[in-house]
């Protein structure tokens, strides 16, 4: 119990940090993202990726919208007629697919499935079952493409993304009374 509390107080002071880290690059007028996307690409790089799109989600979590603009690269009045949480999960959408590209070019299966992993779960978010359930399917495809599992952190996001899976099927194709 107590190297639960330990990890889960690190995670938090982590998050802390990385929003503490944002807020002042915000005020230097470079974001997180900018400089996470100058890194050359490697599995890293599209694992720091994700931790971003993860943490712009999380509830609570402010993003300037001047941020939002210019990584979307949209006009100030486009993007004023979209709701703070609309932004949010664009900009995760965003942030997402670079991490995906950036997997794509190395070639790395683990990358790439938690990328497809999180993008299917924005759109189930948004009730786009379909392409939830089609990139889902593929991300099992790439992570069960792996030789061995390295991590028990591996077996958590398949078991994840088959329950995602089972749960846009239950929307689509409800269980049949016999």
């Amino acid at each position: 119990v107590k190297l639960s509390s330990f990890y889960q107080e690190a995670k938090t002071k982590l998050y802390e940090n990385v929003q503490f880290e944002l807020e002042q690059r915000n005020k230097k007028g470079q974001t997180l993202f900018d400089q996470v996307k100058s890194l050359p690409n490697s599995r890293d790089k599209a694992f720091a990726l994700i931790k971003l799109a993860q943490l712009v989600r999380k509830p609570g979590f402010v993003v300037h919208q001047d941020v939002v603009r210019d990584v979307l690269n949209v006009k100030k009045s486009a993007l004023l007629r979209w709701p703070p949480e609309k932004q949010k999960i664009l900009l995760a959408y965003h942030i997402l697919t670079n991490a995906l590209t950036v997997a794509e070019t190395q070639e790395d299966n683990l990358s790439i499935a938690y990328a497809k992993g999180y993008i299917a779960e924005l759109y189930a978010e948004n009730q786009r079952y379909p392409e939830a359930i089609y990139l889902t399917r593929q991300a099992l495809s790439f992570a069960q493409s792996r030789p061995v599992f390295s991590k028990h952190n591996d077996y958590d996001s398949i078991t994840h993304a088959e329950s995602l899976v089972s749960k846009g099927f239950q929307v689509y194709y409800p269980p049949q009374n016999v």
